[in-house]
């Protein structure tokens, strides 16, 4: 049990313009693991005569753009997806999950799938962008009524239509929550900065505390402040209030209850748009992962003007189906040297060749041996 399979090193040169297929059958059929050279090609000078590093496919970066912006689209509608609520569905789902959904998709080159990924983003984009700026147009609007609503409960016993305190070229209104015991200390402090300063207060609902409305002429209200905040004084913002606080409450409260209703609705938009679009986004994204692995693994090739050199590892029981596939996917125009691996220099990858019974433990030792230094 768990023991590893023999490895075969193999050295593969082909013509550029069938790398792309050559790299994508093998990737396809899991048979070989790409060793990196290029680092080895900078090193070596006898390498450097014939070779220079490989770059990376030029669709790589738009892949990697695209598959930036599925991640984000696809974790956005997996958060809007309906979901049952409660602890037992919740159970249910950890005991007996629901099966993943298969979608088949069509085998595309590079180019194909940026244009399929542009397309399916645009039209998932045309259906949650209007529901999205609804619901950040709900919050901001939510954001400000729980603020009206918050300063109109505390300024309630003041009995002042709200509107007044606005700001002039002259006065300034300054409200809010101090502690009793720091208000003691400030009122002394703040009627020796200037004469210029009416001090109105009440007890908070919140036991301890005394709210204040200040009223002072406009060139002192910054040292006036900054005295306040070493006190840890709470600032109410009341900008674009006006009437009394009863009534500021009142139609506060009706409007989040109206809210709340259209968020659920524009919510209920979201789920629906996830319901359609989810499973097919999750299989765009693992496209363009395998798409982005596929192109990224040019950058550990070699390549002269009109070919494309690199190595692999195979397990010696695929090496046939290796080279058929090779063969295959280069159309007969490539040269494959197989080789036994050098146990002193090469870091030979880990497969474990275990009876079909072993294979549930495999994970394990790939937790804690990745690699062997040999065979």
């Amino acid at each position: 049990m768990f023991k590893p399979a023999r490895m075969k090193k193999l050295r593969i040169i082909t013509l550029d313009k069938y790398a792309d297929s050559a790299v994508s059958s093998l990737h396809e059929a899991g048979l070989v693991q790409i060793e990196d050279i290029s680092e080895r090609i900078q090193q070596d000078a006898e390498w450097r005569q014939i070779l220079k590093p490989s770059s990376a496919s030029p669709f790589t970066g738009k892949i990697s753009s695209l598959l930036m912006k599925t991640s984000g689209t696809v974790d956005f509608l997996s958060s809007m997806a309906r979901k049952e609520k409660g602890i037992l569905p919740m159970l249910k789902g950890f005991i007996n999950p629901p099966p993943i959904e298969k979608v088949e998709v069509e085998a595309l080159d590079a180019q194909e799938l940026i244009k399929k990924a542009e397309k399916t983003l645009e039209e998932v984009e045309s259906e949650t962008k209007p529901n999205e700026e609804k619901l950040n147009q709900l919050d901001s609007r939510k954001t400000e009524l729980e603020n009206a609503l918050k300063v109109s409960e505390n300024l309630i016993n003041f009995n002042v239509d709200l509107g007044l305190l606005e700001e002039s070229d002259y006065v300034s209104f300054i409200a809010g929550k101090l502690s009793t015991e720091s208000y003691n200390e400030s009122k002394g402090i703040l009627e020796n900065l200037t004469d210029e300063i009416v001090i109105f207060d009440q007890d908070s609902e919140l036991k301890g505390f005394k709210i204040l409305v200040i009223i002072t002429v406009k060139k002192h209200s910054d040292e006036v402040l900054s005295e306040l905040r070493k006190l840890e004084f709470e600032r109410f913002e009341f900008s674009g209030l006006s009437g009394k606080s009863d009534e500021i409450i009142q139609k506060s409260k009706s409007e989040l209850e109206s809210i709340s209703t259209d968020r659920e609705s524009v919510l209920s938009n979201l789920a629906d748009v996830s319901a359609k679009w989810l499973s097919q986004l999750t299989a765009l994204k693992e496209q363009l992962e395998i798409e982005k692995q596929r192109n990224e693994i040019f950058s550990s090739f070699g390549k002269t003007e009109n070919t494309l050199m690199f190595e692999g590892w195979v397990p010696e029981k695929k090496v046939k189906d290796a080279l058929v596939t090779i063969e295959t996917s280069t159309e007969g125009h490539s040269i494959v040297d197989v080789s036994d691996p050098d146990v002193e220099k090469d870091n030979i990858p880990v497969h474990l060749d275990n009876p079909r019974f072993a294979k549930p433990y495999e994970l394990f030792v790939h937790m804690y041996s990745p690699r062997l230094p040999g065979i």
